[in-house]
């Protein structure tokens, strides 16, 4: 394989994993949008793979209720990418009161149009190295800063999360909420 085919291929894989983690990230920040503010307050979407989106549910009422517009959700999600991207929604309950009162999800929240930013971890020299490594192929600067920006954010994130004390499941990788679990709830 020439070295050209080799950097066209790490090309296409990247630019198939940040379309993948662009559309799960997506998905995932249109959950408030798509359900509405109620649904919103007693659910909080986990992660997206495969078509498939996994949901947080405070509530064996509100999984009842949710699963009433499971269809509806599928349907709206699907209109606004123009595609069938959404095939189906899993539901797991989670204890608690209020799902978006938790401060185990250290993601941007909107309250009363306000957001509320988290401070995210700084990067340590190895993750910037990496990173650099990554998008040191692509040739258009502009494209590159914003590769790198971008997976900036993503391992901040990570970082933050396992600052907090999540940890990844040894079977999908997924960064959860561990109560000394290797497993996350959809992989047990």
């Amino acid at each position: 394989m020439s070295e050209l085919e080799k950097i066209s291929e790490t090309f296409i894989k990247i630019k198939n994993q940040i379309s993948h983690i662009n559309y799960s990230y997506d998905i995932l920040n249109l959950w408030s949008n798509i359900v509405g503010e109620q649904f919103s307050k007693n659910t909080f979407p986990i992660k997206f793979d495969k078509g498939i989106i996994y949901v947080s549910v405070s509530s064996n009422v509100w999984l009842n209720q949710i699963n009433f517009f499971k269809l509806e959700i599928i349907k709206k999600y699907n209109e606004y990418y123009k595609n069938q991207l959404i095939k189906d929604i899993k539901f797991l309950i989670k204890k608690n009161d209020n799902l978006n009162n938790n401060n185990n999800f250290p993601t941007k929240k909107i309250n009363n149009n306000k957001e509320i930013k988290i401070k995210l971890e700084i990067l340590k020299e190895e993750d910037r190295k990496y990173i650099d490594k990554c998008v040191a192929i692509i040739e258009d600067n502009n494209l590159r800063v914003k590769l790198e920006n971008f997976f900036s954010i993503i391992r901040r994130r990570e970082l933050t999360l396992i600052k907090k004390g999540w940890k990844r499941c040894k079977k999908c990788n997924i960064l959860f909420n561990s109560n000394n679990d290797d497993y996350c709830k959809f992989c047990k």
